[in-house]
């Protein structure tokens, strides 16, 4: 070491030289550290949600909440599980150890509420993902909040948010958003009464029909020697045009009523309460976020781009 050192005195040059490398290595290594708002830790947390429309809280909780809590038994790497069952949806959290890999803990988690096949009748499929962020109240991976007003048009407004999302995640920099600020898009099906009076029938023969007619089945599998082939029936319509089509009435004769015959459906904004105002114009909001990998300021910079642009070309937005 005393040689080493020795050396080094003797030839400052060498010594001048290892200094300023490290210090352009450590610039251009700052340069190149992606940025961050918040300090970020790594996720620990998986939620499962299901949906159930007009069931109550108690239902929920024997129906599915129970369900789902006992299927995960046995997982490892489980710390905690939380749950919350109220009106119409059921929320389950899964928090893990510390070290755990949480992209193999949420894989397991899938296989085993897909596995469940004990839901009530009429309960949506189940929604699992992991935690985006933590820290900071799971706000830091945000980047930013965004509003795009215009026309009184919510249609107006939505279909141009949509374009304003896909072109955003076009970019590179760009993997992180959250639309909000509009209640949910449902379908809607007016039955007209002087049709149910023509045609003899009643809200539950079409209400049945609807379900029947709008569901997803599975049948089982088979297994050969080399392969296992899933049956499944994929038959929900998620468009006007296939609800409309949903035969209600049939008779021996080959006729049939359909849905369109003696209803009218549509796409709407469901009655929940939900509207955003800026500055006293109906706005539609953009919450954008950030993976741990990503640099905030080269998704800020992005952002920006964007908005000047659109705004020079869109002046009645």
């Amino acid at each position: 070491m005393r040689k080493l050192i020795a050396y080094f005195i003797k030839n400052t040059i060498y010594a001048n030289a290892i200094i300023i490398i490290t210090a352009i290595a450590g610039i251009l290594s700052l340069s190149m550290m992606p940025r961050s708002f918040f300090p970020e830790m790594s996720p620990n947390r998986i939620y499962v949600n299901v949906a159930y429309p007009g069931a109550s809280p108690e239902e929920i909780e024997e129906g599915i909440t129970t369900r789902i809590e006992e299927s995960l038994n046995g997982i490892e790497g489980i710390k905690e599980i939380t749950s919350a069952s109220s009106e119409n949806i059921s929320n389950v959290t899964i928090e893990i150890y510390e070290g755990i890999d949480i992209d193999e803990t949420l894989q397991n988690v899938k296989n085993s509420v897909d596995a469940i096949y004990s839901f009530p009748q009429g309960a949506e499929k189940p929604r699992v993902q992991r935690q985006k962020s933590r820290g900071m109240g799971d706000m830091a991976n945000m980047v930013g909040f965004y509003a795009l007003t215009g026309p009184n048009d919510l249609w107006l407004l939505k279909d141009k948010a949509d374009k304003i999302e896909q072109n955003l995640l076009n970019d590179d920099e760009i993997s992180q958003i959250e639309v909000i600020g509009y209640a949910p898009i449902i379908i809607s099906v007016e039955i007209d009464e002087v049709s149910l009076l023509r045609h003899r029938t009643n809200f539950d023969v079409i209400s049945n029909a609807i379900k029947a007619s709008n569901i997803d089945i599975s049948g089982g599998s088979i297994k050969t020697q080399k392969d296992e082939i899933i049956i499944r029936s994929n038959n929900r319509n998620t468009t006007t045009s296939g609800i409309e089509d949903i035969v209600v009435l049939s008779d021996k004769n080959g006729d049939v009523v359909r849905l369109k015959d003696i209803a009218k459906v549509s796409l709407e904004f469901s009655d929940i309460p939900i509207k955003s105002y800026v500055n006293g114009k109906r706005a539609i909001n953009f919450m954008i976020q950030k993976t741990s990998d990503e640099d905030i300021k080269k998704i800020a910079n992005s952002i920006q781009a964007y908005i000047t642009k659109f705004n020079d070309e869109n002046k009645k937005f």
